[in-house]
């Protein structure tokens, strides 16, 4: 359960992200769990004395880090989600953002994709950096996250949204998995995708 302390120290976070992450929260839990599931969702963030505004929230505006990370918490605890359907919900994110649609449209190659993901991530965050490096003998991509240090709710989630990127360019036989060895120095966060 969310506490207080829990929630002060998320807003404390450094960093903005884009609106339409609320967007995006509130597509998925109306397909998933209906407009009731929605209604659910907003009086829990209100009870929270959290100002997310799933219906209004504008695309384009950046908000706290920290609200992300609120609101994937209150989802997870209040629709008894895993860590898996967290994944799950990060998987299904790209297929309810314009902007990833938008920024993908023109992308066929999995090299290209992820040469784009630098681009695709300062879109979405004020904070932070990503690197691809693409390995065609290994059939992977390694996803590296620097400046930034997140809680492991996202990191799940994240694991979802890079695993669904490449899937548009290879279809439905691709992993992704966080690889703790590529998280040294500069690096907090490392992936895998591999087909």
């Amino acid at each position: 359960m969310l506490t207080e302390t829990e929630i002060k120290r998320f807003l404390a976070m450094p960093g903005m992200t884009k609106g339409v992450v609320f967007q995006t929260d509130a597509e998925y839990i109306r397909k998933k769990f209906g407009e009731a599931g929605l209604a659910q969702l907003e009086a829990r963030v209100k009870e929270l004395g959290v100002p997310i505004d799933y219906r209004k929230a504008k695309a384009m505006e950046w908000l706290p880090l920290g609200l992300r990370v609120i609101s994937l918490l209150a989802i997870k605890e209040l629709f008894s989600l895993s860590n898996e359907d967290i994944k799950a919900m990060g998987n299904t994110a790209p297929k309810l953002s314009f902007l990833i649609k938008l920024l993908l449209k023109s992308f066929i190659s999995i090299r290209a994709t992820f040469a784009k993901a630098p681009e695709m991530w300062q879109r979405h965050y004020s904070i932070g950096r990503v690197f691809s490096d693409y390995h065609e003998t290994d059939r992977c991509v390694a996803v590296t996250i620097t400046g930034i240090e997140l809680p492991p709710i996202m990191v799940g989630y994240l694991e979802g949204y890079f695993q669904r990127i490449a899937q548009y360019s290879l279809g439905p036989n691709v992993r992704c998995d966080r690889d703790p060895s590529l998280e040294k120095g500069e690096v907090k966060h490392g992936f895998r995708v591999s087909w």
